[in-house]
């Protein structure tokens, strides 16, 4: 085998392995996020914000009502509610109890306020990982009005 051949044969073997490292690394992203689907209706689990209107008062707890579709937790599994202030007025951040099916939110200032609420299903295995799947991420406004 002459030496222009063998540089050939490694250039296919390096192409070839090049390939395959970006095929795995294309769908490294959907290895594993598989969604949980309810035993009861073999539907993912999703949950709604049941809040009619975003109107707090300033000083008094707002909350938040979460609905959970279907209303069953898949056994093992347990909610993760994380809220974030995106933007308050003059930077006044409300004091936040999360939780489901309701997160309380109390506002210190009156004004907009622009809040992420994400919510995940957590389950956790006896070995200590960890599996979680966002199914809520959504950006809300609540105006908040003196009392």
């Amino acid at each position: 085998m002459s030496i222009r051949e063998k540089n050939k044969s490694i250039m296919r073997q390096k192409t070839t392995l090049l390939a395959i490292a970006l095929l795995i690394c294309s769908s490294w992203t959907n290895i594993g996020m598989a969604q949980v689907v309810s035993p009861e209706t073999n539907e993912p689990y999703s949950v709604d914000i049941l809040n009619s209107n975003y109107e707090a008062r300033v000083g008094e707890p707002f909350f938040l009502l979460l609905g959970l579709n279907p209303m069953t937790l898949p056994p093992g599994y347990t909610l993760s509610t994380l809220v974030d202030v995106l933007e308050s007025p003059d930077g006044a951040r409300p004091e936040i109890l999360t939780g489901y099916p309701k997160t309380r939110l109390t506002m210190m200032n009156a004004g907009s306020y622009r809040i992420a609420i994400r919510i995940s299903l957590m389950s956790k295995s006896s070995c200590g990982g960890v599996d979680a799947e966002e199914i809520l991420n959504q950006v809300i406004n609540i105006q908040a009005a003196e009392l």
